[in-house]
C-alpha cells in the first residue's frame, strides 16, 4: 500500500471515529446528513467512506449532500441540519466569537489542499520558471469575485502562451492565502521567476489588469 493510500485510509478512519462520537447510538433507520463544501482533499474522506460502505458498515445512513461555502455549512451545522461536515477551521473561529457553539472534533493535517494546475505544456515546476502567472484568490461566496471571474477567464484566452493563470479558493487554502499577505478578495497576483511582481486587489477594470500584465512580461 502506497503512502498515498495510508494517509487517505487514516483520514478516513478519523472522519469515521468522529461520527461516532457525534451519534454514538445511531440506528440504521437514523438519517444523518453530513456535507461537503468543495472539490477538495480536505473534503474526500467523505465520499470515499459514503461510496465504499463505510457509514453502514457501521450502522449510520448518512446523507451526503453539497453546500456551497464553509460558512454556509457553519450555519446549517448550528441550525441543527448538518450533523458533520469538513469545513475549514476560520468558520469555527469566526462563530466562537460570534458566541455560537460550534466545535471541531478531528483535524486533518496531513492532506496538502492546494493544487497546481497548468496546462499540457508544463511537465514540472521547471517548465514555469521566467514565465509570468496571474494568480486569482477568491472564494465561491465572494460577490465581487465573480464580478472579476469573467475578465480573469477572458484574459487566460487572450494571453494564451505568454501568461498562466490560476485561481486558489481561500477557504480551501488559508495557509497560502497567508503566505502571500492575502487580506481581501479578489486579489490577483501577478509572479514571475516564483516572486509576487505586483499585487490588484478588487474587481478592477480590466484595463488595469492589462496594464499591470503587459509591464511584467
Amino acid at each position: 500500500m502506497t503512502a498515498h493510500r495510508h494517509r487517505r485510509r487514516h483520514c478516513c478512519l478519523a472522519l469515521l471515529s468522529v461520527l461516532l462520537l457525534a451519534h454514538p447510538s445511531a440506528a440504521p433507520a437514523e438519517k444523518l446528513v453530513a456535507a461537503w463544501s468543495s472539490v477538495s482533499a480536505v473534503n474526500s474522506p467523505l465520499w470515499i467512506m459514503h461510496d465504499a460502505g463505510f457509514f453502514k458498515q457501521e450502522g449510520l445512513d448518512v446523507d451526503l449532500i453539497f453546500v456551497l461555502s464553509s460558512p454556509t455549512v457553519a450555519k446549517a451545522t448550528l441550525a441543527g441540519e448538518v450533523a458533520v461536515s469538513g469545513a475549514n477551521s476560520q468558520v469555527i473561529v469566526d462563530s466562537g466569537l460570534a458566541g455560537a457553539d460550534l466545535i471541531a472534533m478531528g483535524s486533518m493535517s496531513n492532506v496538502v489542499a492546494f493544487y497546481i494546475m497548468a496546462g499540457p505544456e508544463i511537465r514540472s515546476v521547471a517548465d514555469l520558471k521566467g514565465k509570468t502567472v496571474l494568480v486569482n484568490f477568491w472564494a465561491t461566496w465572494c460577490g465581487p469575485c465573480k464580478a472579476i471571474a469573467p475578465i480573469v477567464e477572458d484574459l487566460a484566452k487572450e494571453y494564451d502562451g505568454k501568461v498562466k493563470v490560476g485561481k486558489v479558493d481561500v477557504d480551501d487554502n488559508q495557509q497560502t492565502a497567508i503566505k502571500y499577505g492575502i487580506r481581501s478578495i479578489p486579489t490577483l497576483l501577478i509572479m514571475k521567476n516564483g516572486k509576487v511582481n505586483d499585487t490588484i486587489v478588487g474587481a478592477v477594470p480590466k484595463a488595469q489588469i492589462v496594464q499591470k500584465l503587459n509591464a511584467a512580461l
